[in-house]
């Protein structure tokens, strides 16, 4: 997968890449999906900070001896804000991991242009191919009866 870091500080450059693949990347629909993850992380992390800042509070208050119900309910009110702002987020944060899965790996510079493997260029070759002097047949086409293939399984294979 593509790291999301790139793809938020330079997706322009992930279009590029991904170009010379022959795909292309819709960098308005990312940003669009980024431009709507943003509002939902700010406001997860000021509940966070918020919440932490109560949560100190109501230390300090019970340290000093003093009421903290009223600290302690806000508590309990910015952990129910904070779920849902963090269910909403999630929400977002699994679109773009889907959208973001559908993308293929960051192409090598060293890696040819072209749709497929026809436009690699081969370099060297090691050895030469085999040659046989019977017909033979590729490991697909051979299989066993099934009777010894449950024996095997059956002797715990």
């Amino acid at each position: 997968m593509i790291d999301p870091k790139l793809l938020r500080s330079d997706p322009e450059a992930v279009a590029r890449n991904m170009a010379r693949r022959g795909l292309t990347l819709n960098v308005e629909a990312w940003r669009a999906l980024e431009d709507k993850r943003k509002p939902f992380q700010i406001e997860v992390d000021r509940l966070r900070s918020e919440r932490n800042a109560n949560a100190k509070a109501v230390g300090m208050a019970k340290g000093k001896g003093t009421d903290a119900s009223e600290l302690i309910a806000r508590g309990e009110a910015l952990t129910g804000e904070l779920a849902s702002a963090e269910q909403a987020l999630n929400a977002i944060q699994e679109e773009q991991t889907q959208w973001q899965m559908g993308l293929p790996n960051w192409l090598h510079e060293s890696v040819p242009d072209g749709v497929d493997e026809k436009a690699n260029v081969e370099i060297r070759r090691g050895g030469q191919p085999r040659s046989f002097d019977f017909n033979y047949l590729r490991s697909g086409l051979i299989g066993l009866p099934r009777a010894s293939n449950r024996a095997t399984v059956g002797a715990g294979y």
